[in-house]
């Protein structure tokens, strides 16, 4: 913008206006002097002393009554303007302002009407005259010449506001990290002549100002980065003491507060706000002296501000700049300003996500939207979803019979796709499932019936996809080791996010199982800290930019939900829906129509994305529910099967499962042949044309079995729950299937809770042979009737052992 020098009029030339003709004002020819469309929108200044001013005209709905006009002036909101006149071209109103411009000790004051002046379609010139406030004057002045000066300025109109961005359909470019915690490299002073009190203290970015005061100007200095930016995502933590003010600029123009949660400053001026333009719905933030979390998404000139994990702003047109930045034109670019002419405040883990751009973009800023086309067309081989639920009942999802729980999505994809009423998970624990499903092979024979790490030497379906072309990506649970060899990345996930043990409090993130307590939440191996955040929002955020982010490839993304696992974490929405159920089966259905919502979002995105079609989408839960202690004793429904998680009962390893692949496998049919989810492995090999390892699996493809209902591609297989000892693994629980037979050694029995079981669970029988055809309850133990068949069944176990070594 190109702003007119100050200049000093004698002041006897522009005090007042006479016969209805603004003084000084232009005209421009044929000017209606009752139509005012022609000024109507809103209008960006830069001051001076390049601070910003914004202009908004509108009309009032009482035709007869005058325009309405906000003026916001360098700092603070903006404000209405009274005695609001039109004439023509021009427009005069009058609000009375008391400023320092540049922020020096010399104070400006308009108090005669100012007069706007439209000098082409998009060019609107204001005119004001200033008088200047000695220290210690009373704002009644008097005046004299070489007090006062006339100024104008040209400023451009902004045009009208876009339509509300879909937010799935935007894509980011790489994370930038604008604090790299040792340096202020890539930041420097708004203003040279200001105090810099900004420095680096053990890996934070820390403004030290001595001011208290809410004072709009001050000593110290506002610290920008030297890049500027147009639409993106903005992330960081910042810590102010209580009763501490400061702000973040984004693009130098929209300020979001950075204030404690018991500051004086609430509502559109409190935490969560865009000061002095949109309120937040709630309060979201700590006390003073803790860290807070801000997540800023700002897209075609719709801010959404999600504070410690809550969305307090959602997706809401920002009508004009806040006061105290340095632009107010919405359509430009700009850097990141953190405020430091307020009080003392500390930052961290400053993070920006560019929004992509397409090489069409205009004037007008536009949101980079994925080409589902090309992205079918370039990813031929499908993409893979697999989501692996945590602790589910085995009839614990409405298409699976239960009416007491809510799963529309679950329920979605078996109506899109095939239910799967006989898969058994590979254990009835964590570790040993998820290394089931992810190598394919009997958890027994990969080293891992128990929960512990997978050993470094297994071949993982993400390192056969990666190798194979795909993408490969982590969200959730690992539960399968913490160090670089055996976290997700030494596994073949080229990108992850979540915890590694197996379990965390999903706000603080800590796990609590054993002291001492230690933070668990990882990004690509670097400890990161939401604190207050809910751990399936940011599951579900980062499942969302991992799909974004590949547009030449297919992918794999394994997505662990830690749900509905203990601790019961539900949200307040699905608590208050099933508030008449007893405890704890109203904590657990919380917990998991939580995480069926959450998983619809996912399913919501891949169909906005237009990348359904072509997307495999498995569900399926680790094992059975749990009746620990710490799960309340229960919560779950295991149907008409005895035990559960811990059991290698049914009801331990019998879980609910679904799948969809559009065009493929059929939809909205039911398979009941025996499958587990060591199948996965190579099914998913078949169906994406992946050549699988060279290693022995146990899985079988069981691609025949979801196109056209094929037989089961097996009949056996071979279940063990802890190492045991000795060839045979003596003391270890252990299952072996063939057809309808299951026998079951040293076996255990969780249907009850914790507290109330003898022994853990365990049966005084060794042994335990049933007949699921017959008796899918297992309720009656056979093993003296069928000898035969006890010896039959232990020899395939010795077998199986024998194959091991």
């Amino acid at each position: 913008m190109m702003n007119r020098p100050m200049m000093r009029l004698p002041h006897l030339t522009l005090i007042v206006a006479v016969f209805g003709v603004f003084v000084g004002a232009r005209s421009l020819p044929h000017a209606n002097a009752t139509d005012v469309s022609s000024l109507e929108s809103a209008w960006a200044f830069q001051l001076p002393d390049g601070n910003p001013a914004w202009l908004k005209v509108a009309t009032e709905k009482d035709q007869a009554k005058s325009p309405a006009v906000e003026l916001l002036w360098s700092v603070g909101s903006a404000r209405p303007a009274s005695e609001v006149q039109v004439q023509g071209n021009q427009i005069r109103f009058k609000r009375r302002i008391r400023w320092k411009p540049g922020g020096e000790a010399t104070t400006k004051l308009i108090d005669d009407p100012m007069v706007a002046t439209l000098i082409d379609k998009n060019t609107l010139e204001l005119e004001w005259t200033q008088s200047t406030v000695r220290e210690g004057q009373t704002s009644q002045r008097t005046p004299s010449d070489n007090e006062q000066e006339t100024i104008r300025m040209r400023g451009v109109r902004i045009p009208d506001p876009p339509s509300p961005p879909d937010l799935a359909d935007v894509e980011f470019g790489d994370p930038i990290e604008l604090f790299n915690g040792r340096n202020l490299d890539g930041w420097k002073l708004s203003r040279d002549n200001k105090i810099n009190g900004w420095s680096v203290v053990d890996g934070e970015l820390v403004n030290s100002t001595p001011k208290t005061d809410f004072g709009a100007y001050g000593a110290y200095g506002n610290l920008v980065t030297t890049r500027e930016f147009e639409d993106f995502e903005l992330s960081l933590e910042y810590n102010v003491s209580a009763g501490g003010n400061s702000g973040v600029y984004l693009r130098g123009m929209y300020e979001a507060q950075v204030v404690d949660r018991d500051s004086k400053m609430q509502g559109i001026a409190g935490p969560g706000a865009i000061f002095g333009r949109l309120a937040p719905r709630e309060n979201a933030a700590h006390p003073g002296d803790q860290w807070n979390h801000y997540r800023l998404t700002l897209v075609d000139r719709h801010i959404t501000v999600e504070l410690n994990g809550k969305k307090v702003i959602d997706n809401e047109l920002l009508v004009g700049c806040t006061g105290g930045g340095i632009e107010s034109n919405d359509t430009k670019p700009g850097p990141i300003f953190l405020q430091g002419d307020h009080t003392a405040v500390r930052y961290r883990n400053i993070v920006l996500r560019p929004v992509v751009k397409s090489t069409s973009r205009q004037a007008t800023p536009t949101v980079a939207v994925r080409s589902a086309t090309k992205t079918a067309e370039q990813n031929a081989r499908p993409n893979v979803l697999i989501i692996y639920g945590d602790d589910q009942g085995s009839v614990d999802m409405g298409c699976f019979g239960v009416e007491d729980l809510q799963t529309p999505h679950m329920d979605r994809l078996a109506r899109e796709g095939v239910r799967l009423t006989q898969m058994y998970a590979a254990a009835p624990v964590c570790s040993a499932s998820r290394v089931g499903l992810l190598t394919g092979r009997y958890p027994a024979r990969a080293g891992q019936p128990g929960n512990g790490d997978l050993r470094t030497e297994e071949t993982t379906i993400a390192e056969t996809f990666r190798d194979a072309g795909y993408a490969t990506g982590h969200v959730g649970k690992w539960h399968l080791g913490r160090e670089a060899k055996s976290n997700p990345a030494g596994q073949g996930f080229q990108r992850w996010f979540g915890h590694l043990e197996g379990c965390i409090d999903n706000y603080s993130h800590f796990f609590y199982w054993s002291g001492p307590n230690r933070h668990d939440l990882w990004d690509n191996g670097r400890e990161i800290h939401r604190a207050g955040e809910y751990f399936p929002r940011l599951m579900v955020d980062r499942c969302k930019t991992f799909i974004d982010e590949q547009s030449d490839q297919p992918w794999l993304l394994y997505w662990a939900f830690n749900a509905p696992h203990y601790p019961y974490q539900g949200s307040a929405k699905w608590l208050e829906i099933y508030k008449d159920l007893p405890s704890p089966r109203r904590e657990y259905c919380a917990f998991t129509s939580t995480m069926d919502e959450y998983i619809g979002e996912v399913l919501d995105h891949l169909d906005r994305s237009g990348l359904a079609e072509n997307t495999i989408v498995i569900y399926q839960p680790d094992h059975g529910h749990s009746t620990e202690t710490r799960a309340f004793g229960g919560g779950g429904n295991a149907g008409p099967y005895r035990g559960a998680k811990f059991s290698l009962f049914e009801g331990g390893i019998r879980v609910p499962s679904v799948v969809r692949y559009p065009g493929h496998i059929p939809a909205g049919q039911t398979r009941d042949q025996f499958v587990t989810a060591c199948d996965w492995f190579p099914t998913l090999c078949e169906l994406c044309e992946v050549t699988p390892p060279s290693v022995r699996l146990d899985g079988r493809s069981i691609g025949d079995v979801l196109r056209s209902n094929a037989d089961a591609p097996r009949q056996t297989f071979y279940w063990q729950m802890g190492r045991g000892s000795g060839a045979r693994r003596s003391g270890a629980q252990w299952a072996m299937r063939d057809g309808d037979w299951k026998l079951i050694g040293n076996p255990r029995d969780t249907t009850l809770p914790q507290t109330q079981q003898v022994a853990g669970g365990k049966l005084k029988e060794s042994l335990f042979l049933v007949n699921l055809q017959s008796d899918p309850g297992e309720q009656t133990n056979v093993v003296d009737r069928y000898p035969d068949i006890v010896k039959r069944l232990q020899a395939m176990k010795d077998d199986v052992l024998a194959d091991f070594d």
